[in-house]
C-alpha cells in the first residue's frame, strides 16, 4: 500500500479539490482495479464519465486539464486534475505493483493488424529453443507451466501490471505483450518489435514489416 503522493511523484498535479487532501490517501491494487480511485482515461475502447464512476462506487477522482467535468464534480469528492491522466494512471499501476516490468526482458507489439499473430509467433519460437516466457495477448495470459483464457481483449494498467508480478515470481526469461492501445497505424507499418529493460541486459530489434 503507498499513498497517492508516492505513485504521482513524476507526474504534474495541476491542482487539487474535494473536501479532503487525496494525495495523502493510502492506495492498494483493488482500488484502481475497482475504481474506487478513477482515473477518467483518454480511450475509445472504454467510455466511462466521471459521474457514472462516482455513481458505482468511485470515492477520488483523478482528471485531465481541460475536462469540463471538473466544474459538475460533487463538491464532497475529492480529486486531482493532472496533465496527462493516461500517463498518471499508467505509472501509478506500475508503481503499485512495486516496478515489477523492472525485473523482466519485455517486448511489445505494436501496429494496425496481426498483432496477436506476431505475438503467438514470438512465443512460440522462442519457446521451442528453451527460452522460459511469458505472454499477453487478446486471446490468453500465459505463464511458463499454466495459462488462463484473456478475459477481454483490452486489459487495463492495473490487470497488466498484476501479471507481470506473476511473470517475474516465475522466474522467465521473457514477456511479450499485444497492446493495441497504444498500437501504430503509420501506412507503412504494420508490425513494429521492441525489446525493453532487459533483466540480462540485452536486446532485440526486429525491423518493421511493410504489408
Amino acid at each position: 500500500m503507498r499513498r497517492l503522493s508516492e505513485l504521482l511523484a513524476d507526474t504534474t498535479i495541476l491542482r487539487a479539490g474535494g473536501d479532503s487532501d487525496i494525495l495523502a490517501i493510502p492506495v492498494e491494487p483493488r482500488q484502481l482495479a475497482q475504481r474506487e480511485l478513477f482515473f477518467k482515461l483518454r480511450s475509445r475502447h472504454v467510455r466511462i464519465s466521471a459521474k457514472d464512476a462516482i455513481r458505482q462506487g468511485a470515492r477520488y477522482v483523478v482528471l485531465e486539464a481541460g475536462d469540463d467535468e471538473e466544474a459538475t464534480l460533487p463538491p464532497d469528492i475529492p480529486y486531482l486534475v493532472v496533465d496527462d491522466v493516461n500517463r498518471a494512471f499508467a505509472r501509478s499501476c506500475a508503481r503499485i505493483f512495486d516496478d515489477a516490468h523492472r525485473q523482466l526482458t519485455l517486448i511489445g507489439v505494436t501496429g494496425a493488424k496481426g498483432k496477436t499473430t506476431v505475438c503467438h509467433l514470438i512465443d512460440a519460437g522462442l519457446r521451442a529453443t528453451g527460452i522460459r516466457t511469458g505472454l499477453m495477448s487478446s486471446l490468453v495470459f500465459r505463464l511458463p507451466e499454466s495459462q488462463r483464457p484473456a478475459a477481454i481483449s483490452i486489459p487495463e494498467s492495473a490487470v497488466m501490471s498484476d501479471f507481470l508480478v506473476s511473470l517475474s515470481s516465475a522466474a522467465i526469461s521473457g514477456f511479450f505483450s499485444f497492446p493495441p492501445f497504444c498500437s501504430l497505424s503509420a501506412p507503412a507499418i504494420r508490425y513494429s518489435i521492441l525489446a525493453l529493460a532487459a533483466r540480462q541486459r540485452t536486446s532485440l530489434a526486429l525491423p518493421a514489416c511493410s504489408k
